[in-house]
């Protein structure tokens, strides 16, 4: 497996050190911080890792709390059948009085909500099977559970580290992305006020690492279509 060390060797190398950062010009804890950007960025960005989550409906509660391992919400299910993402706007179009109506939940929105919340519409009818957990939210991971009628969210998945060393095994991001994290922080050092500043390489590093994305996002509609 492969760790920090391995593409903070890289970056030393394509930034004229190969010895390390010895020159002043950035720190080791530079890197590192923009190591921990980088993985995070392209994991939301490419939906390289997802994670399934599955908590408890309860009678009468539209709101729930979206896991902080959750990046973002990119598809919710209700008894393990996909709900509708949708706007305010459009619920004011298609579901009169959607505010106090309670049925199956069909839809659900993000916008007009606090961070880390969705909203399921219209407010479930009834209580779902206890999801037990250590919570808050309180839920289990990896699987539907379409029997206990409750709901699931999908969406790309928080790095498992946030604190990096040089030491640290890469987890979360396929091998042959490893790449593309380097022109990640390339990108990010090359771009900062300090003596490293180099607008063009800046732009190639950027350009590399923003093609990273667009291939891995790619390959993923495909699973996705192949699967259907």
């Amino acid at each position: 497996m492969a760790t920090v060390q391995d593409i903070y060797n890289v970056v030393c190398n394509r930034l004229s050190e190969p010895g390390g950062l010895v020159l002043n010009l950035a720190t080791e804890a530079e890197f590192l911080r923009h190591f921990a950007d980088v993985v995070q960025d392209f994991c939301h960005e490419s939906g390289c890792s997802k994670a399934i989550f599955t908590q408890m409906i309860a009678l009468g509660q539209s709101e729930y709390i979206i896991p902080d391992r959750q990046l973002r919400v990119e598809h919710a299910f209700v008894g393990g059948k996909i709900i509708q993402k949708v706007t305010i706007p459009e619920l004011d179009a298609l579901l009169r009085d959607w505010r106090t109506v309670q049925d199956i939940p069909a839809y659900y929105h993000e916008d007009g909500l606090a961070i880390k919340k969705v909203e399921i519409v219209p407010a479930p009818n009834y209580q779902g099977t206890n999801v037990p957990g250590s919570g808050p939210p309180y839920g289990v991971y990896g699987n539907f559970y379409p029997s206990q009628r409750n709901l699931t969210t999908v969406g790309s998945q928080r790095p498992s580290d946030i604190n990096y060393t040089l030491g640290t095994t890469i987890t979360g991001v396929p091998a042959s992305a490893l790449q593309y994290l380097t022109w990640g922080v390339l990108s990010r050092m090359l771009t900062s006020d300090s003596e490293l500043r180099d607008e063009q390489r800046a732009a190639y590093a950027t350009a590399r690492y923003r093609e990273g994305i667009s291939l891995f996002r790619s390959a993923l509609l495909e699973d996705l279509e192949d699967a259907d």
